[in-house]
């Protein structure tokens, strides 16, 4: 049962990495002028606020 609790978290933290990294690629492409809609960024960084509280209550959760 921990592996999968293991695979779940791991799954979560490796998702929160690539819209971190996303978020990065659209603010070094909005710096250099090329143009990436508004909402492409809040999306992403609404994004990273839910995956981040999913892992905050998925560990929680495990802490019980």
């Amino acid at each position: 049962m921990s592996n999968v609790l293991y695979i779940q978290e791991y799954r979560i933290k490796k998702d929160l990495l690539e819209v971190e990294d996303a978020i990065i690629v659209a603010r070094k492409m909005i710096s250099r002028g090329v143009p990436v809609p508004e909402e492409t960024l809040h999306r992403l960084e609404n994004m990273k606020l839910v995956l981040e509280q999913k892992l905050l209550d998925f560990v929680e959760k495990e802490d019980l």
